[in-house]
């Protein structure tokens, strides 16, 4: 069994409609068999409650032209298969399936490392032209690796399946490098754990490990009991409910990124808050899982990968950031208040102010009695006193 990598590269459109028009122009079509899966639950992946589809698949045609134009990669790698998954939020996958042509751990590590950077100085093995084809970037459609840092948008997710004959022929460092995507330039350091995230091994022929950026699946074939389901039923795994439990997982990761990017773009903006919180609400109720198989390698799998991720600790800064700006547009909003009250109040103080005027005047035309100013002025007086005293009240209440 070669070994097999799955470049995913996440997207953002803005267009849904323009954006399939533009896949079907170039040669996608649309699957609805992309994934056969057998130990994911159904709810994470039918149907929303409103009837549309939890997500769309896309596959490469085989005649499709122009393509190849763009594809140039390392000799060392055969190109499988070009897929995209879309989401029902308008966030995508680009997803280059890929065989080693090398059984050499070192090899593989380096190829994937240098392959995974979107821009680099490696032209021979580069994502971006094929990508930007793909994608079609200069549409202004797509937004390609978003986050809130321009700096993270270089790297594309690797999910690798690696079949060695002993893994005691990988170093503790050649699994720190492949979990994270890190070439030869990267040194493990066994006393630094804050790059270990984690190491699970459900069997003994059978070793999971990832990184932020990358999950890894090695196995050991120096056992020939094991090698019907090495190498028929588990690549049949890997390929179906294994890649679709890191999509979920990667989903709700770059979900997060897009939800904190709104608020952030939006903060001034109520009316459009409200709809990301509407968003928000939805998302965490139909895209957002903590349980996606019943069999227990998947389902510690997948926690171990939410943890890895930070879903949580996105989703909860999520909730801080909202409240920051709620907080914020709050106080905006009471100060405006407070404002207009007073400028209010001024305008009563001035109408009430030539109301006695207009009164005096009206006395003296009739009476002609000075007497009648004094208690007209005193009146006034009184008046400006009372709403004085009324409105200083009311402002030190709303303090």
């Amino acid at each position: 069994m070669k070994s097999i990598g799955f470049y995913i590269l996440p997207f953002r459109i803005s267009d849904t409609g323009l954006f399939e028009k533009h896949l079907d122009n170039i040669g996608f079509r649309e699957a609805h068999d992309l994934f056969s899966i057998h130990y994911l639950l159904r709810y994470t992946v039918e149907q929303t409650p409103d009837g549309k589809k939890t997500f769309k698949c896309f596959i490469l045609s085989e005649k499709a032209e122009g393509i190849a134009d763009y594809l140039c990669f390392d000799v060392n790698l055969s190109l499988q298969k070009i897929s995209i998954v879309m989401f029902e939020n308008s966030i995508g996958y680009l997803i280059y399936k890929m065989e080693y042509l090398t059984d050499d751990v070192e090899q593989i590590i380096e190829i994937s490392s240098k392959t995974k950077v979107y821009e680099n100085q490696f032209k021979y093995n580069s994502l971006k032209k094929s990508a930007d084809y793909i994608l079609g970037i200069e549409s202004g459609n797509i937004n390609i690796f978003f986050h809130l840092s321009e700096i993270a948008n270089k790297n594309s997710h690797i999910f690798q399946y690696i079949n060695v004959e002993d893994f005691n022929l990988i170093s503790d460092e050649q699994r720190f490098r492949l979990r994270n995507g890190y070439d030869n330039s990267f040194r493990y350091n066994e006393n630094d754990r804050t790059h270990t995230n984690f190491e699970y091994k459900p069997f003994p022929y059978i070793y999971w490990t990832a990184g932020q950026s990358s999950l890894v699946c090695i196995t050991e074939d120096n056992c020939k009991e094991n090698r019907t389901f090495l190498h028929k039923v588990l690549p049949v795994n890997i390929e179906n409910d294994y890649l679709l439990m890191y999509l979920l997982t990667l989903h709700q990761r770059y979900s997060s990124f897009a939800f904190m990017f709104d608020i952030s773009k939006y903060k001034d903006n109520d009316k459009k808050i409200a709809e990301i919180n509407r968003d928000i609400t939805k998302f965490q109720l139909e895209s957002s899982f903590y349980m996606v198989s019943d069999e227990r390698v998947y389902q510690d799998l997948y926690s171990m990968l939410r943890k890895t991720m930070d879903i949580e600790i996105l989703f909860r800064d999520i909730k801080e950031i909202n409240e920051r700006f709620k907080n914020i547009r709050d106080d905006y909003n009471n100060k405006r208040e407070r404002v207009a009250g007073t400028a209010i109040t001024v305008l009563s103080l001035m109408t009430v102010f030539s109301a006695l005027i207009d009164f005096s005047s009206f006395l003296d035309r009739f009476s002609g009695a000075s007497f009648v100013n004094t208690i007209a002025s005193s009146v006034i007086i009184v008046a400006i006193a009372f709403i004085s005293v009324f409105t200083y009240l009311h402002y030190i209440k709303k303090l």
